[in-house]
């Protein structure tokens, strides 16, 4: 998890809260900061290499806007209504450009509908990794934007962001990665607290940043399991004389 993401700097995109909580400024984006973001999204296009970090969907979305180039090619991982989709192909001046992956059958028949130009399909990038790998070989994304929601947002990211960095050759590999996750952005937050006065449009998160969040979330998930192995050996109990409960062991048939 760690080594696929060499080479990538982790940002956070700061929102406008987030600044007054590190004692800088803070309060609502103004009309005149959506204009002037408008007018010169070449900051975030201007990227390479990078990991950003947005703690909402408005932020989010406004990554989907502005991050990408034109001509590029764009993957949209937990697409939803596919709104935040839209914007990528608006971005790189082409639906055909863009697709969108979700889990869900009915987000994927509901953003198709939506917007019959761009390709959405039904994938679990947790479950179906090989395939996801193989989707992203032959799309070869400039830009991966990605939003799983979900409790453990944080442990599904270190399980999908190697398969969106590793596996390919390395200039073939996004130039820029998107992630909407509160908990991770939170972690990011805790991290970098005192750069957040600063008034740039994103913070630079030291290198140890990553590795940290992936030593925290494999050793919650070893946690979890070592207490259900425990809970599960103590308290179940046999279906049957004829059905203990073990894995892949059923009963024997018996004819009478």
């Amino acid at each position: 998890a760690t080594s696929a993401l060499e080479g990538y700097a982790f940002h956070l995109v700061p929102e406008p809260g987030d600044r007054a909580r590190s004692g800088g400024g803070g309060g609502p984006p103004t009309e005149e900061d959506d204009a002037r973001e408008a007018r010169d999204p070449g900051t975030f296009r201007g990227l390479t290499d990078v990991v950003l970090l947005a703690r909402s969907t408005d932020t989010f979305r406004r990554l989907a806007r502005d991050a990408p180039r034109p001509g590029e090619v764009c993957v949209d991982v937990g697409s939803a209504h596919g709104d935040a989709t839209k914007r990528m192909a608006k971005a790189v001046g082409s639906e055909a450009n863009v697709t969108g992956l979700d889990v869900s059958p009915d987000f994927v028949r509901l953003s198709g509908a939506k917007y019959p130009g761009i390709t959405f399909e039904r994938l679990d990038v947790l479950e179906d990794t090989a395939f996801f790998a193989d989707i992203l070989a032959k799309k070869s994304p400039d830009c991966v934007f990605v939003d799983i929601g979900g409790v453990r947002a944080a442990e599904a990211l270190v399980r999908a962001l190697p398969v969106i960095a590793g596996g390919r050759k390395a200039n073939d590999k996004p130039r820029l990665i998107a992630v909407k996750c509160e908990a991770l952005a939170e972690k990011a937050i805790e991290t970098c607290l005192k750069a957040l006065n600063g008034e740039g449009p994103i913070v630079r998160l030291p290198e140890s940043f990553w590795l940290s969040v992936c030593a925290s979330e494999v050793k919650s998930a070893r946690n979890r399991s070592s207490h259900k192995s425990k809970s599960t050996s103590q308290n179940a109990a046999p279906a049957s004389l004829a059905f203990a409960r073990y894995p892949l062991r059923y009963p024997k048939k018996v004819f009478v």
